[in-house]
């Protein structure tokens, strides 16, 4: 699978971003019913999954089936990359919390008090799981921001480089970090990176794994 061989050539720092996508033309193109992607997506990251962590993987699903395989490289990070879920809808929380590893939001409006409710039910559920937040603003009272609720990295998103790096002259990072629930090392300062991001939107409909 090319994820895989990405894992691989990088040494493990592959993350993998999915989302269901929203915009029904392209979704309905890829022969995807718009009302079932959340279904399809599921599945198809399942499958995936099983077939990173077993030398011999089958799976059989509504949308998704296949007998035993064998599929290589398997990742070099270990079961597999993390899976970081998008999206912002109501039930988003519970897309991360039975498949992915994390969430993969857009800064945006009440987006913050949002990743503290998911630490949270992590913390309910006996979960460690991390957020990467999208079209962050370069401002430093936004890292901040970001930094106290437990965001671990945040990625510009269409910014212009010389205004990140103004930024990011101008604001150092606390490494305090309040209690939480959230998968970051509490001694570890937030993340930025400016250099470009690519996320998987749509991968369900893209990849047919």
């Amino acid at each position: 699978m090319r994820f895989t061989s990405v894992d691989a050539l990088t040494g493990g720092r592959f993350v993998f971003g999915v989302g269901a996508g929203w915009l029904e033309p392209e979704i309905r193109n890829h022969g995807v019913d718009p009302a079932r992607r959340f279904a399809v997506m599921k599945e198809h990251i399942e499958a995936a999954q099983r077939i990173w962590t077993r030398d011999e993987a089958d799976y059989h699903g509504e949308f998704v089936s296949f007998d035993p395989i064998w599929s290589w490289p398997k990742p070099a990070r270990r079961p597999y990359p993390p899976v970081l879920v998008g999206g912002t809808g109501p039930r988003v929380f519970d897309r991360v919390l039975s498949y992915g590893d994390g969430w993969l939001p857009n800064y945006g409006l009440g987006v913050l008090e949002r990743v503290r409710e998911l630490f949270q039910r992590a913390g309910e559920e006996g979960r460690t799981v991390r957020v990467v937040m999208m079209s962050v603003p370069s401002d430093p009272a936004v890292l901040e921001e970001c930094e106290k609720a437990g965001v671990d990295a945040v990625l510009p998103w269409g910014r212009p480089r010389r205004a990140w790096a103004a930024s990011n002259a101008r604001w150092t990072p606390s490494r305090r970090r309040s209690r939480r629930c959230g998968g970051n090392d509490p001694g570890r300062a937030l993340r930025v990176r400016p250099e470009t991001f690519l996320t998987v939107e749509s991968l369900i409909c893209n990849a047919r794994l």
